[in-house]
């Protein structure tokens, strides 16, 4: 569950790029959210808690996307939600840690996708790990909450 001791969150007007998914007016924001004692924060206050795997808990983890957290909110009557900007594939590239499958890495793009992906709390895998290798390509190795 989520903890309580962390606020409820300041009501702020919705943001023009989550407004196509919740609509206008205002919903209340968080900086950072705890869920099973791991903080998940906003790409903006904390970069590295903001990375989470996307796709549902009872699904493989390959069928995971990496992603980065942009808000974490709660429209009026709703639950608490992450809006997401997922990683790209890879292009053009052989991916060296495809013959270990029990070595959990994969290779994606170091560029976001532009539009967001929105997720309740409870519908994510957990953090993963990132490693630059270049300009171009990260490493993702699933820190997986299940």
């Amino acid at each position: 569950d989520a903890d309580p001791d962390l606020t409820p969150g300041v009501t702020k007007r919705i943001p023009r790029d989550l407004v196509p998914f919740i609509g206008t007016g205002e919903a209340a924001f968080r900086a950072h959210f705890r869920l099973d004692g791991r903080i998940y924060s906003r790409s903006s206050t904390h970069e590295g808690n903001s990375l989470i795997l996307c796709g549902e808990v009872d699904k493989p983890s390959s069928m995971a996307i990496p992603g980065s957290i942009q808000y974490i909110f709660k429209p009026r009557d709703g639950v608490w939600t992450f809006a997401v900007k997922q990683y790209l594939p890879a292009s053009n590239i052989i991916d060296p840690f495809e013959p270990y499958p029990h070595f959990n890495a994969k290779l994606w793009s170091s560029s976001h996708a532009e539009h967001l992906v929105i997720i309740p709390v409870d519908k994510f895998l957990g953090h993963f790990a990132r490693w630059r290798m270049d300009s171009k390509t990260i490493v993702v190795v699933p820190l997986t909450r299940h």
